[in-house]
């Protein structure tokens, strides 16, 4: 049997067992959370292999370049076309249109004691600052690529600098050569 025929039928099962005996399944809840940190620890190390593996196969920087600017093309592309398909759907399907601010209030502010009201005013209150600086905007940015690049590895948080590292480690290599 293929293995994604395993896994479905692993699916299927985990949620007839969830839903036939609850108690049990919520005890070995912790299989699930093994597997989910097994999957977590796998993440950055075949990012890192699977990106610098690539770029010494594609042999030169012509190669890289190409592939470079097909890349940021159909990056563009794909955002501009999600952005066009999101902002037509909103303005079509208008939601919240027919929501009325008493009953939003009612729901969502009057569930909530007086004391959590005034925690939330004040969160907000402390959320109103000034405008970032282009050189503090380019400072955050460059601070969450180029980092240490085995500190990243151990979070899935910082990817990108794992992704930046891995793009000039395989050029460091390609540089190299055969020797």
């Amino acid at each position: 049997m293929k293995i994604y025929h395993q896994i479905f039928l692993a699916i299927i099962f985990g949620i007839l067992a969830g839903w036939l005996f609850p108690e049990t399944a919520l005890s070995l809840s912790f299989i699930g959370e093994i597997f989910k940190k097994l999957l977590l620890m796998l993440i950055a190390p075949l990012i890192f292999f699977s990106i610098t593996a690539g770029i010494v196969t594609l042999g030169g920087i012509s190669e890289i370049r190409e592939l470079g600017i097909k890349t940021i093309v159909y990056f563009l592309s794909t955002t501009a076309i999600a952005a066009i398909l999101g902002l037509g759907l909103v303005n079509f399907v208008q939601p919240g249109v027919n929501q009325k601010q008493e009953a939003f209030q009612e729901n969502v502010v009057g569930s909530l004691s007086k004391s959590e009201r005034e925690k939330n005013i004040e969160k907000v209150q402390n959320l109103k600052s000034e405008p970032a600086t282009v050189s503090q905007f380019l400072t955050k940015q460059i601070d969450s690529i180029i980092m240490n690049p085995f500190a990243a590895m151990t979070s899935t948080q910082h990817l990108l600098a794992v992704i930046f590292f891995a793009f000039l480690f395989g050029l460091a290599l390609l540089a190299m050569g055969e020797n």
